[in-house]
C-alpha cells in the first residue's frame, strides 16, 4: 500500500490522511520515534471515543497529562487497524502551536509489522507486509535500543564509528548528545533554540558534522543540535549518541524493515 503525504514546511513532519471509525480524513504525522500511535484529545472528543483506565501504569513515564483510549477502527490507505489502544494527549495545551493543527501521530505500535518506507522527494509513503525486495537497496542491520521501540541505526561520523543513532521521522532536526559531541570534538555554537517533547523542554546548541554515513550512503555537511535528550523524551536516557532526523533523510528514500530489523537509505 502506498499513500501520498504532505510535508509540513515548518516542522518537516510527514502528514497523512487517516480515517477513524468511518470519519475523516484527519491529519496525522508519521513518527518512527514514537512508541504508540497517539490521538489528539480534541479528535477523541469530536468522534466520541471513550477513555479506558491505564490499569498497569504503562504510561506513567510520560511527564505531561495524558489518557488512554481504545479505538474501534482507523485506516491508512487500504490498511485497517481494529480495536487498537492509543495514547491521548491535548496537543495544543502541552506541545505548542507546531502540533496544534494535527489530529494525531502514527507510531511504532502501528508500524512494527510492516516494511515502512518514505520518499521525501516524491512524497510517497508505503506500508507493506508482502514486501518485494529491491536490488537497489543496501541494507544495514538495526537493533531496537535496549528492547524499546527505538530503531538504532549504525552510523559512521567521518571515519569513526559505527555509533547507534535513533532514526526518527518525527524529528525536525538531527540531534547529537553532549557526550557524543565531546567525544567527536564537534564545535558548539550557542543558540536560543528550545526543544519540546513529551518529557519537557531543553536548551540546545548548534554544531556541524562534516560527514555522516549509513553503509556506503554518505551525507555531507550535516547541521545538528546538541542537547541532552533526557530533558525532552521519556526514554531520553536510552539515546546515547543522537537522533537521525529530517536534515539527513530529506534527500533519500528511507526504508525500515521492522520484522527483518534492517534499514536502508536509497538516493
Amino acid at each position: 500500500m502506498e499513500i501520498k503525504f504532505e510535508l509540513d514546511q515548518q516542522s518537516h513532519h510527514i502528514r497523512i490522511p487517516v480515517y477513524v471509525n468511518g470519519q475523516g480524513p484527519f491529519s496525522f504525522i508519521v513518527d518512527t520515534g514514537a512508541t504508540r500511535t497517539t490521538f489528539s484529545k480534541s479528535l477523541v472528543e469530536k468522534i466520541g471515543i471513550e477513555m479506558i483506565e491505564d490499569a498497569d501504569g504503562r504510561w506513567s513515564e510520560i511527564k505531561i497529562p495524558h489518557e488512554v483510549a481504545r479505538v474501534d477502527q482507523f485506516g491508512i490507505g487500504t490498511e485497517s487497524f481494529i480495536d487498537e489502544e492509543v495514547l491521548v494527549i491535548d496537543f495544543t495545551a502541552h506541545l505548542g502551536s507546531m502540533v496544534s493543527t494535527i489530529d494525531g501521530n502514527i507510531g511504532h505500535s502501528t508500524l512494527r509489522d510492516y516494511v515502512f518506507s518514505v520518499n521525501y522527494a516524491s512524497k510517497v509513503m508505503k506500508l507493506e507486509k508482502d514486501y518485494q525486495e529491491s536490488n537497489a537497496l543496501e541494507w544495514s542491520d538495526f537493533s531496537y535500543i535496549e528492547d524499546t521501540h527505538l530503531v538504532g541505526a549504525p552510523l559512521h561520523i567521518g571515519s569513526r564509528g559505527p555509533f547507534e543513532f535513533v532514526v526518527d521521522t518525527g524529528a525536525g532536526g538531527t540531534l547529537v548528545t553532549p557526550e557524543m559531541a565531546t567525544a567527536l570534538s564537534l564545535p558548539l555554537t550557542p543558540s536560543d533554540v528550545i526543544v519540546r517533547g513529551l518529557g519537557g523542554d531543553s536548551q540546545a546548541h548548534h554544531t556541524m558534522m562534516k560527514e555522516v554515513s549509513l553503509g556506503s550512503t554518505s551525507i555531507g555537511e550535516v547541521a545538528a543540535l546538541v542537547l541532552d535528550p533526557r530533558g525532552v523524551s521519556p526514554r531520553g536516557a536510552l539515546i546515547r549518541n543522537g537522533i537521525l532526523g529530517y536534515p539527513c533523510l530529506r534527500d533519500f528514500e528511507l526504508v525500515i524493515d521492522y520484522p527483518g530489523k534492517r534499514i536502508a537509505l536509497l538516493r
